[in-house]
């Protein structure tokens, strides 16, 4: 799960740092009067770091591993509670109770 979690977060802070430098050109194309943004943004999604297609992958193969996982837990949980219920169906055999001897009286 943590490795799972950690992806993500990866995958997030590729995007959102992706965002922030394209905010950053702009601003910076709005003040100088250049135009830096398209050409520094078209050289930056050629990085790997940028393209995020590994990463969308281990993504992918996580979430399917875990729905793998789940079913073969929820198998195996289905195949235990199958075997526990013969036992709880079998009928309760009642123990008969000694009669113990009638206590005598002294008078």
């Amino acid at each position: 799960m943590a490795f799972h979690y950690n992806l993500l977060t990866l995958q997030n802070y590729v995007a959102l740092n992706f965002t922030a430098v394209v905010k950053i050109l702009k601003k910076s194309d709005k003040k100088i009067g250049g135009n830096l943004r398209n050409d520094y943004v078209a050289a930056m999604v050629e990085l790997p770091f940028y393209r995020c297609q590994a990463l969308g992958e281990l993504v992918e193969d996580t979430e399917k591993t875990f729905r793998i996982l789940e079913g073969a837990s929820a198998a195996a949980a289905a195949k235990a509670e199958q075997m526990s219920i013969p036992m709880q169906q079998q009928p309760q055999m009642s123990i008969p109770m000694q009669q113990q001897p009638a206590a005598v009286s002294s008078n």
